[in-house]
């Protein structure tokens, strides 16, 4: 079997009955492992050994920061001392990282952040400055999310003076204004930010076709360069999902892990085209963001070979801040079985597919020994002619582009229903 051709490379056929098989219910695997299977055992202290090795490296390391605006933040006037907590939060992470380092990436999220006035936003980005040196525009990716009803055209300028070049805008899961999206899409591209995305759910019922296929229609009309349509979780929401899908490969965007689509102009597609494509914990990238610093309730950070989360919990998270600890309530120190995983199903999820002979130079192991149960485990992918199991490849066909999370699941070994695969005997 040579190499491959990307996923990417044809249009996007659609078979109802192998959707309605494997498609519903995939997982977004934003991390390897999933949120839910991180332990509530790992805090403070699991966290400074982490960071130790961290700055073990030698020279400055390049950091990336996701930041949350929870929702419960934004209510009963708790904006003002929330934004005093993440003050004080990242005072924290400055100490035990030393700097200043260069920001890869920042990210300011959910929808909900522009809830921050303009001048709330500014006493943000002043205090991460002095620990992080922010590339000049056009060499970074400095992203903001934001409800889309939420916004006018003068806090979208404000938002791009301010230093973010990406903007994820959110139609929501209810009808929206079309007129408002419309107008938010197109004040965003006036603004020259780098990269226009939308961000959509799939509801079920009768509501998504008024909402969600309007609001692909006007991400389409309005020249969003990315569009995220989130996963149906069920049958009744294939259909709909169907029409997105359709919808945007019609008007020439290709689609990225499943969820996401992109111009086929887009640098990703060049990166998944090319094979060198990224996943971390921002989404697919052409190159790797560094480690991820979280700030924030409920936000999530990656460190080294650890996952971890801080605590979701306002008032939770507000307690630990005024004890003066970094707010880590739950995380994973991966282990190789772990990482390896990882590489497979970011490798399938970012190319589709997989090089066996990359994965063995990377880590010390033959891998249709180790992963022989799972191979045999992918039969009916094959059959359907979703995937194809070769000495030197694994490789997703183009029937097999929105099915990527469900190949994935095979591997995961945290979702493995049958006994744990044999560990190799290193």
């Amino acid at each position: 079997m040579t190499q491959p051709s990307t996923a990417s490379e044809a249009s996007v056929p659609w078979d109802d009955a192998l959707m309605r098989r494997f498609a519903v219910g995939q997982p977004d695997y934003v991390t390897y492992p999933e949120v839910r299977h991180f332990a509530e055992g790992f805090g403070y202290a699991d966290y400074l050994q982490a960071v130790a090795a961290l700055r073990a490296r030698p020279g400055r390391q390049p950091l990336s920061v996701a930041i949350t605006v929870p929702e419960q933040a934004c209510k009963r006037g708790r904006l003002g001392l929330y934004l005093s907590a993440l003050k004080r939060e990242i005072d924290l992470h400055a100490r035990l990282f030393g700097g200043p380092h260069p920001a890869a990436a920042l990210h300011v999220g959910g929808p909900q952040a522009v809830q921050l006035s303009e001048k709330q936003m500014d006493e943000l980005l002043a205090h991460l400055r002095p620990w992080l040196q922010f590339s000049p525009d056009g060499h970074g990716r400095y992203v903001i999310e934001a409800s889309a009803a939420r916004l006018t055209r003068d806090r979208i300028d404000s938002l791009r003076n301010q230093g973010f070049d990406h903007i994820v805008l959110h139609a929501g899961p209810l009808r929206e204004s079309e007129d408002t999206l419309d107008e938010m899409l197109l004040a965003a591209r006036a603004a020259r930010f780098q990269v226009v995305a939308v961000a959509v759910e799939v509801a079920t019922g009768g509501t998504w076709p008024l909402a969600g296929l309007q609001a692909v229609t006007a991400a389409i009309y309005a020249g969003a360069d990315r569009v995220l349509l989130q996963l149906p979780a069920d049958v009744s929401s294939l259909e709909t999902w169907r029409c997105a899908v359709q919808r945007l490969g019609d008007a020439g965007y290709v689609s990225i892990g499943a969820r996401e689509f992109v111009r086929a102009s887009d640098p990703l597609a060049a990166a998944q085209r090319q094979g060198r494509l990224f996943r971390d914990l921002d989404g697919f990238a052409c190159s790797p963001q560094g480690d991820w610093i979280a700030c924030g309730a409920g936000a999530i950070g990656s460190i080294g070979g650890a996952y971890l989360q801080n605590a979701d919990k306002l008032d939770d998270y507000l307690e630990r801040i005024e004890n003066n600890t970094v707010p880590v309530a739950r995380g994973l120190r991966l282990s190789l079985d772990d990482l390896v995983r990882r590489s497979l199903m970011f490798m399938l999820l970012c190319n589709g597919a997989v090089s066996q002979q990359a994965l063995e130079q990377a880590f010390p192991l033959p891998v249709p020994a180790y992963f022989r149960r799972e191979l045999a485990a992918l039969r009916p992918f094959v059959e359907a002619g979703v995937v194809e199991v070769g000495p030197e490849w694994i490789a997703v066909s183009a029937r097999g582009r929105l099915l990527l999370p469900a190949l994935c699941q095979v591997f995961d070994k945290y979702r493995q229903t049958a006994s744990q695969p044999e560990a190799l005997v290193m």
